[in-house]
């Protein structure tokens, strides 16, 4: 029977994060679930839709939305069977994206909720949350991490503004090592009231590799990069070199 199960991936938001995603699908397919061939690997589709940026605000919203709406449909078009966003931020329409994947038979994996079962499953009680301006004041995670009983500790409103101008540094590729100590400050800042940091915008775990840090982080893409494995892998009959020649 011919293998339709199809990982779609609505990225671009920005480019740099849909990539680590990919890079982390890659390397767990190779290091959690035995991938030695090429066609072993997960069928993925990714769509990079270049969305309006609505990181620091929510002024363009409506046209990101439209933006969203259509790379969703687009995916679901080219055969996904499973659909994640890797972006945090981007999860603000997440609703909206599980509705049309519902009517399409999708399966939508929300990423706020599975890093929310993954702070439960590790026995966290209480984490600090690093993110968007958007994110962040939008109680993106708040909902998903309260249902699993974790207290979530976030940085003053003030530094919101400054959150953001690192994450779309990033983006540009145009991090000083003034934004590096910053972004430290703020992690050990929050840290020091919780059992780890989740780093809940899709840039800062490229940032946080590149720094290799010490304080315990909770990697958003990771995460999510491990759910869709376990559902790619859980519905795919691997075949074997043997069974492909044959």
């Amino acid at each position: 029977m011919k293998n339709t199960t199809c990982i779609g991936i609505l990225g671009g938001v920005g480019p740099q994060a849909t990539e680590y995603l990919y890079k982390k699908l890659i390397s767990g397919a190779v290091l959690q679930h035995g991938v030695r061939e090429n066609h072993e690997f997960p069928r993925v589709l990714i769509i990079s839709e270049p969305v309006i940026d609505f990181i620091s605000s929510k002024e363009h919203l409506p046209k990101a939305r439209k933006q969203v709406l259509a790379a969703v449909e687009r995916l679901i078009l080219g055969g996904v069977s499973h659909l994640a966003i890797a972006s945090n931020t981007v999860h603000l329409l997440a609703e909206e994206v599980s509705e049309i994947c519902h009517e399409h038979g999708v399966e939508f994996i929300s990423m706020l909720e599975a890093v929310a079962r993954y702070c439960r499953q590790c026995g966290y009680t209480s984490v600090g949350l690093l993110g968007s301006p958007v994110t962040l004041s939008s109680n993106l995670y708040d909902t998903a991490l309260h249902k699993e009983k974790i207290r979530v500790i976030k940085p003053s409103e003030g530094d919101y503004p400054e959150l953001g101008c690192i994450i779309k540094k990033v983006i540009a590729d145009k991090v000083t090592s003034a934004d590096e100590k910053k972004f430290v400050s703020l992690l050990i800042q929050v840290a020091s009231e919780c059992d780890a940091v989740i780093l809940g915008c899709t840039e800062l775990p490229v940032l946080a590799t590149a720094l290799q840090l010490s304080t315990p982080v909770v990697d958003t893409s990771s995460i999510l990069a491990e759910v869709l494995l376990e559902k790619y892998f859980g519905t795919t009959k691997q075949t074997t070199t043997k069974e492909q020649q044959s």
